[in-house]
């Protein structure tokens, strides 16, 4: 959706729109012109949680990470004093805790209609290769929209190809993004295509910088304007003292300087970092105004249950809309939920072992959990445990099928606790 998004500010900044250029444009960016007109009344369930995604990754914030998985996400509206179920999202994983479909759903007539299912295949290296997005109609899937990924030697993403389902029952190429590395891990570019006439045409560029610590403080969006470049907009990042995103600000290109658009303001709980509320401004009449406000809810897991935005209207805030998500724990993980009086790791079994171990261990209060397993050499071979767990006695599986025989040792660290142990793997 963000990738659309951007689409669509190149499309109203550069090509004139009008109201039957879907019936008149080439098929892919008639596609596009159709999704940005119906940008503003969309429902952005397919994109669950996006924003919290954004929050959580430049920073030390914890969640309840790998462990827990998003089952469920019901969106509602504020009608007539009440929440009022609109659509919902449910998805579904394999043994391994990989997302493997998503199926948007709307309310009508006291029931849920399916309308839209994305489906996810991964390769052999446990990577997404093809995500599928099919549409409901006639109680049947119909192909819709298909993203296939190619990934350097580091494991990320160096292009995403969108295609579209034709008409006369084909893929065409639609979409083409190709990301830029620096040491193959840090993207420093982004540049977006569309299929025009048989051949790529220039969309937009993104351009990352970031500071000492790595950490990503402004993308600069260009389009591409005839034969060449044009700035179009900037996003500022800015950070607290704990290295979590404390505020976003969006400019656009106005004559020639940088105009104030919007700015997002964060605040955090002060001892995990998750995120508590958004506030959303605008700009206007040479001063921010309060636009959205969007409060998060957690569980004792700090899974984060329900995100309130509610919009402000001569001074007083009032609801709009919410998604209240749920969870089931992964696979990977046994909760016994049996307290102990101290936070500590315990031996894994079977040890020696080959090639599966059962590695358990304490939590007395809610904390931030990792676990991870390291070689000889202090080389990280694997991460188990990331997040954010409640009271309970834990066991989690390491499967070291594609390890070699040797000493490996495996790390715990809840809140500022910190202890490791040593097991053997023998072939």
């Amino acid at each position: 959706m963000k990738k659309m998004f951007l689409l669509c500010l190149w499309i109203l900044a550069v090509i004139p729109v009008r109201a039957g250029a879907p019936h008149t444009a080439p098929a892919a960016l008639g596609r596009i012109v159709q999704v940005c007109q119906s940008l503003p009344h969309a429902n952005l369930i397919a994109e669950p949680k996006l924003a919290q995604f954004l929050l959580r990754s430049p920073g030390t914030a914890c969640t309840g990470g790998n462990n827990w998985l998003l089952v469920g996400d019901l969106y509602q509206l504020w009608v007539n004093g009440v929440w009022k179920d609109s659509t919902r999202g449910v998805f579904s994983y394999d043994k391994s805790g990989r997302e493997i479909q998503f199926r948007s759903q709307i309310r009508r007539n006291n029931d849920w209609w399916d309308t839209q299912m994305v489906t996810t295949s991964y390769d052999t290296s446990g990577r997404e290769s093809v995500r599928l997005q099919q549409l409901r109609s006639n109680d049947a899937w119909i192909n819709d929209l298909r993203d296939r990924y190619t990934y350097n030697a580091a494991g990320m993403v160096t292009e995403d190809l969108g295609e579209s389902w034709s008409e006369g029952g084909g893929w065409e190429n639609s979409i083409k993004t190709t990301n830029t590395y620096f040491a193959g891990k840090t993207i420093t570019q982004s540049l977006m295509q569309i299929w025009l006439f048989g051949t790529w045409i220039n969309a937009l560029l993104i351009t990352m910088t970031y500071d000492d610590n790595q950490r990503l403080v402004e993308e600069e969006l260009d389009g591409w304007i005839f034969t060449g470049w044009g700035r179009i907009a900037r996003f500022a990042y800015s950070y607290d003292a704990n290295g979590d995103l404390s505020g976003l600000l969006t400019q656009i290109l106005d004559n020639g300087a940088w105009a104030n658009s919007s700015m997002s303001w964060y605040t955090r709980d002060a001892a995990t970092g998750n995120v508590l509320s958004e506030l959303f401004q605008t700009w206007y009449d040479d001063a921010w105004h309060d636009s959205l406000n969007t409060a998060y809810a957690y569980d004792q897991a700090w899974n984060d249950t329900s995100a309130t935005t509610q919009y402000a209207r001569n001074g007083v805030w009032l609801n709009l809309d919410r998604h209240v998500y749920s969870y089931s724990l992964g696979t990977g993980v046994t909760d016994t939920r049996t307290v102990s009086r101290e936070i500590h790791l315990q031996q894994n079994f079977p040890n020696p072992f080959n090639p599966t171990t059962n590695v358990p261990f304490v939590v007395t209060q809610t904390s931030c959990v990792t676990l991870k397993v390291f070689d000889l050499r202090g080389r990280e071979v694997e991460t188990l445990v990331n997040g954010v767990l409640p009271p309970g006695t834990y066991t989690i599986r390491w499967n070291a099928a594609d390890r070699p025989s040797g000493t490996y040792y495996y790390q715990y660290k809840a809140g500022r606790y910190s202890e490791v142990r040593k097991m053997e793997l023998l072939k």
